[in-house]
């Protein structure tokens, strides 16, 4: 954003935030009327129409605020009589500025005309052939008049209208030259006299960043520095400005308000593979931070102080030095080297130069003391620099990494601050032992910052699934339900091979169905993990051991009785069970089930014999066609056989429809609902 007042309305306060979007405010005293000339960019016109506010604080009306129309370069200059984009000189403007009455001023003396045209005579200078441009106008006094073009010290329109046309035209293109695409807007103030104006906007701006450096000496002791990165990418200097830096997530959205509005379509990033990135612990939930540091541990030996973080290459001593000049925000110089053990509170007790709140759901840094950062340049800006609670561990995650932990800090944000999230650079002592990823950190809220891989501590892990006694049994819906619980047991075997003791967290998932057994107390959890934490000796294993349960059933379908287990259904007839009707209803389906099966061997065996019969018959009709008709033995034998097909007929139609009564009360019976939990003393049965 550009502002072409710039010295009577000047930039004095720009508030950034983290979602694209900047907040700026001009303030100055304005003498009017006036016009007060703002110049923004192409893809800032929109949120300009948005938020534009225009006050003058003494009370005074403001006019209007106007602003270009959304026609493009070519289409504006098209609207004119006269384009002198396609002139290369005078000679060409002249030729389109026909019947325009001029002033011509030729050797002192000033001729009044129309512009008629342009001719050209050959003329003879130094023995040479030259051709001169002439100019020709029509006088005032109805003669032509040739002027060469060589002789005019000047050209004066005198016709206002066209004079102003040909100003609007270089503006223009002035305008296109100086940065394309821009548009004006304009705040009108006619009320004469002094005003104090206040005018402020918001329009697309690069987010501010922070970055962290977490420095723990010998002692444990833990210094958290923060520094906002800034910056200023617009053609304007921020001269003494008050930056205001804000860590919030407010809604915000572009709306065409300059240009028609043209339907967009979904846009679908390209697939592709995604490079890994820093590991970034979850918060615990329902976290109590204030026991989260019960007590300080004592302070480890110097050989131990060497195994704190994995080993790194030392830093140049410059890059040690960790020094940081704070004059050019209005603060002292602070700094501190490696060894900073002795004099580690005093170093950082001088506050920084900055104001911190909440304001709803906001939480902002405001820089006390004006800053400057050129046009297109970025700075750095102390928002924090305090000692925080902290202690230095080890966390697995086996999705993450199977074989070993990451070294981490475990801290406290003690700041009062919202810490927004950005990178992390971990030191300890003279060394450099990693970088880890910050998110958001609320005040007094814990996180865990992984730096590096710990493999001073590796990690086996092994899995047993096992499954405990039926402990209830349900009827629904004509199928049996047998209720066990299932354990999955699952051991993280860790291993200390460094000469100091050492705590690791081990972060278990979170399955859904699965709860912890109740001897197995996480430390905290999370939204996917819970936390376990082990305390290791130095040169020793220690296993950490969660148990899981859940719910399982077995199934029983009573409704196909012909594959119904009769030794299962005794085996849950034998349990004991607290309702004894449920025993009763087992026994009750045992006895349908044998009734129906007795029914159905009866129908068998009248099948047979029906067969037998049916078979006799035949046989006998087949010797009575052999032997001739008069053969009483075998007549007699089909007479008695259709007596017993008779009969046996009659019989397997009535055990059918036996067994169709049996099989309505069977299926009746086992769609009842009942519950029973088992009970392990025995005492009904």
């Amino acid at each position: 954003m550009d502002d072409a007042n710039s010295s009577s309305l000047g930039l004095t306060k720009v508030v950034l935030y983290k979602h694209g979007i900047g907040y700026f405010e001009r303030r100055g005293k304005v003498t009017g009327p006036s016009k007060i000339s703002l110049l923004c960019e192409a893809d800032e016109i929109d949120d300009m129409l948005k938020s534009l506010l225009a006050l003058s604080t003494d009370g005074s009306r403001i006019d209007a605020v106007t602003y270009d129309s959304s026609k493009t370069l070519e289409s504006r200059l098209a609207e004119f009589g006269f384009d002198i984009t396609t002139c290369s000189g005078l000679a060409e403007l002249l030729g389109q500025l026909k019947g325009i009455p001029v002033t011509v001023s030729v050797s002192g003396e000033s001729l009044h005309g129309r512009v008629l045209g342009l001719d050209s005579t050959d003329v003879i200078v130094n023995d040479q052939i030259v051709r001169e441009i002439n100019l020709t106008i029509y006088m005032d006094n109805s003669s032509f008049k040739n002027i060469p073009l060589s002789s005019i010290s000047s050209i004066k329109i005198d016709d206002e209208v066209m004079a102003a046309e040909l100003k609007q035209q270089l503006e223009l293109l002035f305008q296109n030259v100086k940065k394309k695409d821009r548009k004006s807007l304009y705040v009108s103030l006619s009320e004469p006299g002094d005003h104090d104006l206040l005018i402020a906007y918001s329009i697309p701006c690069p987010i501010w960043k922070t970055s962290y450096r977490l420095v723990m000496d010998a002692e444990q002791k833990v210094l958290l520095q923060g520094m906002a990165i800034v910056d200023n990418v617009q053609e304007e200097d921020w001269t003494n400005v008050h930056i205001v830096l804000v860590s919030a997530s407010p809604i915000s959205f572009i709306q065409p308000l300059y240009d028609p509005v043209q339907p967009q379509r979904r846009r679908i990033a390209a697939q592709g593979n995604v490079s890994a990135g820093p590991v970034v612990a979850e918060r615990a939930q329902q976290l109590n931070v204030a026991s989260a540091f019960k007590a300080k541990k004592e302070a480890p030996s110097p050989r131990q102080r060497s195994e704190a973080m994995p080993a790194a290459a030392p830093m140049a001593p410059a890059a040690m030095a960790m020094s940081m000049e704070m004059d050019a925000f209005g603060g002292d110089v602070v700094s501190y080297d490696a060894g900073f053990s002795e004099a580690f509170a005093d170093s950082i007790a001088a506050p920084l130069a900055i104001e911190s709140g909440e304001k709803g759901e906001l939480f902002e840094y405001r820089i006390e003391k004006p800053v400057t950062i050129p046009r297109n340049s970025s700075a750095l800006i102390p928002i924090v620099q305090q000692v925080v609670e902290g202690e230095r561990i080890s966390l697995y995650n086996e999705s993450k990494n199977s074989k070993f932990p990451y070294a981490a800090i475990r801290f406290v944000n003690n700041t009062g601050l919202t810490l927004e999230g950005g990178p992390v650079t971990v030191m300890e002592g003279d060394l450099y032992a990693g970088e880890a990823l910050l998110d958001t950190v609320k005040p007094d809220d814990l996180r865990f910052l992984l730096y590096a891989v710990d493999e001073a501590c590796p990690v086996v892990v092994r899995q047993t699934v096992s499954s405990k006694p039926v402990w209830r049994v349900r009827a629904l819906n004509s199928v049996i339900y047998m209720d066990y619980r299932q354990i999955r047991e699952k051991t993280y075997q860790i291993e200390n091979l460094s000469e100091r003791k050492k705590t690791v967290f081990v972060e278990h998932p979170v399955s859904p169905g699965w709860n912890l057994s109740a001897d197995t107390k996480p430390e905290e959890s999370t939204q996917n993990y819970h936390r376990f934490k082990a305390e290791l000796e130095a040169k020793a294993p220690l296993a950490v051991v969660v148990k899981e349960e859940t719910e399982a059933f077995e199934q029983i379908f009573l409704s196909d009785y012909r594959s119904l287990d009769s030794r299962r259904m005794e085996w849950l007839c034998a349990q004991n069970y607290v309702d004894s009707e449920f025993v009763k209803f087992l026994k009750r389906v045992i006895e349908l089930k044998h009734a129906i099966k007795t029914i159905e061997e009866k129908m068998l065996r009248e099948s047979e014999l029906l067969k037998q019969y049916t078979s006799d018959q035949a046989r006998a009709r087949e010797n009575l066609k052999t032997l001739g008709a008069n053969n009483e033995r075998y007549r007699k034998l089909i007479d008695s056989t259709e007596d017993q097909i008779a009969e046996s007929t009659k019989n397997y139609q009535s055990l059918h429809s036996e067994l169709q009564t049996a099989g309505q009360e069977y299926y009746a019976f086992v769609a009842q609902k009942l519950v029973s939990d088992l009970d392990s003393a025995g005492k009904n049965k």
